[in-house]
């Protein structure tokens, strides 16, 4: 029974961020609809192992900030949704053409949906008023390998798509 108490939790947590977020990011491009597009640029030289390592760690930044909830409480998770989203919607504001979505889409839904579930599952423990344990860490674990993969594809395959596509 708590199990499936705890999934529901989990579940009620997750689609209420993901709602926030949605409502941010369409809150954000209604505001910014207005500003300058900006043509893409698909002759950008990458250093492949300083731009990882640069990306890995701004999204480990945020990945500590969510994680640091547990001890804080759940306003970490809500401004980190809120500032990601819109600066998410100021970004597909700029784009000049629908088709600059596959700069975002490959790495970004991976990137996002890390974010999203492991304050899901955060926010749980926090209601459910444990700090860390061995079950959080486990996911956390997984979820940035996930966040490494969503680098990974950020590095390597946008800028390929980029170049077929745009």
């Amino acid at each position: 029974m708590e199990k499936e108490y705890r999934d529901k939790v989990v579940y009620e947590y997750l689609l209420k961020y993901i709602g926030i977020f949605i409502f941010t990011i369409l809150i954000s491009y209604i505001i910014n609809i207005g500003n300058e597009k900006c043509i893409a640029n698909t002759d950008i030289t990458i250093n492949i192992i300083k731009d990882f390592l640069i990306i890995l760690s701004n999204n480990t930044l945020v990945f500590l900030v969510v994680l640091s909830s547990i001890f804080v409480g759940k306003t970490n998770i809500i401004i980190m949704i809120i500032v990601t989203a819109f600066r998410i919607g100021i970004l597909i504001s700029k784009f000049m053409y629908i088709n600059y979505l596959i700069l975002v889409i490959p790495h970004g839904v991976i990137e996002v949906m890390v974010y999203l579930v492991l304050s899901a599952f955060v926010s749980a423990e926090i209601e459910k008023g444990n700090k860390i344990n061995s079950g959080l860490i486990k996911k956390a674990f997984v979820l940035y390998l996930l966040l490494i993969i969503s680098a990974i594809v950020e590095i390597g395959i946008t800028p390929k798509l980029a170049r077929i596509f745009l």
